[in-house]
């Protein structure tokens, strides 16, 4: 992963260039009060052209003050607001396609309602189709800096995760991508079959529609490697909600029809299960083998997220990394037993 990073080079912006390229931004949401107003307010902060691009936000039957705050923005923004219509066990899937069907620009761009873009984000795409003309974005995310443990541990996860889909995209073997900041032509959109074949999963719209465009246009995906083109989305708040959302997450995998994931995410597994064991005998029997084999670790998972936070600067805490170090297997263990059956319970919603 680490070699497939470093095989994707950096993204500069040229800001002596006018841009050239429309967008429609396409924003499901559902009860988002809380952060609808940090989102529309990133937006209008967006060194861009309001003439160039347009902001489409479909409600997923929201019943708290979203839409107030919504009309608010409609007086500086472009802004179209949809009603969704769930059709499918998918419902963010479904308020996509409606507003996908609605936009007037041939390139959309995703992102989700508890997401802060930077001035630069609309930019980076710009430059980014310009230099490499392609099909599909992949472009990065982080978590918003905190100084609470179980933030800093979703944090540390999450970077692992993003140095995963940029490496897999540098060696050939694209398998993840985040709704939270991605982009595509519609045309492509509907050429790949949109979200056919996925809509019976509740999660997947990005890492699914990645994998369509991956088989029919190889070579014209690129992740957008500047550091203006993250965006920054909130981490949940339980310990409870971050499992159900890591099982949701984890339902989709056995989807997967590409080889390598199942592979790695097996690999993993098996590096965790071997880490407990380890720690086991190293604790009650003080082989020194495996004291070795648990500083490695240590150190090269350390050596891994340095690296991959170059791009991402994210606040590191040590003390926080060593605890995150040591609860990560339970962690990863923990859920993939408990995403074996498949249930959770998401946004109100029981799967």
């Amino acid at each position: 992963m680490v070699y497939g990073y470093f095989k994707i080079p950096h993204l500069s912006i040229d800001r002596n260039k006018n841009p050239g390229f429309f967008f429609s931004i396409v924003i499901p949401f559902k009860n988002e009060e809380e952060h609808l107003n940090d989102l529309l307010f990133s937006i209008q902060q967006l060194d861009y052209p309001l003439s160039m691009f347009e902001v489409i936000l479909v409600n997923d039957a929201s019943t708290d003050t979203s839409v107030k705050i919504i009309d608010k923005y409609k007086k500086v923004l472009p802004i179209k607001l949809l009603q969704n219509k769930i059709k499918t066990k998918s419902p963010k899937k479904d308020a996509l396609e409606i507003g996908i069907a609605k936009a007037k620009y041939d390139w959309i761009i995703t992102t989700d309602a508890d997401c802060i873009v930077s001035p630069d984000w609309l930019l980076s795409y710009d430059a980014a189709i310009s230099e490499h003309h392609p099909t599909m974005i992949i472009a990065p995310v982080k978590f918003k800096d905190s100084n609470l443990f179980l933030d800093f541990f979703q944090q540390i996860e999450f970077i692992g995760l993003q140095g995963m889909t940029i490496g897999s995209l540098g060696i050939k073997q694209a398998f993840l991508s985040n709704g939270a900041n991605m982009g595509f032509e519609k045309h492509g959109f509907y050429e790949v079959g949109a979200y056919q074949g996925n809509k019976h999963l509740p999660s997947g719209d990005d890492v699914f529609l990645l994998e369509k465009f991956y088989r029919r246009y190889p070579n014209q995906i690129v992740f957008l490697k500047n550091h203006h083109a993250i965006v920054q989305t909130a981490t949940q708040k339980t310990w409870k909600n971050l499992i159900q959302q890591k099982i949701r997450w984890a339902s989709k995998t056995k989807e997967y029809r590409s080889f390598f994931p199942k592979m790695l995410g097996l690999s993993i597994l098996l590096m965790n299960v071997t880490f407990m064991l380890c720690l086991v005998e190293s604790i009650f029997f003080h082989h020194t083998q495996c004291l070795i084999f648990l500083f490695s670790k240590l150190i090269i998972d350390f050596v891994y997220l340095k690296i991959i936070n170059l791009f991402y600067r994210v606040k590191m805490n040590y003390l926080f990394y060593f605890f995150s170090f040591l609860l990560y297997p339970i962690y990863f263990i923990f859920l993939t037993i408990k995403s074996l059956d498949g249930n959770f319970e998401w946004k109100g919603n029981k799967y």
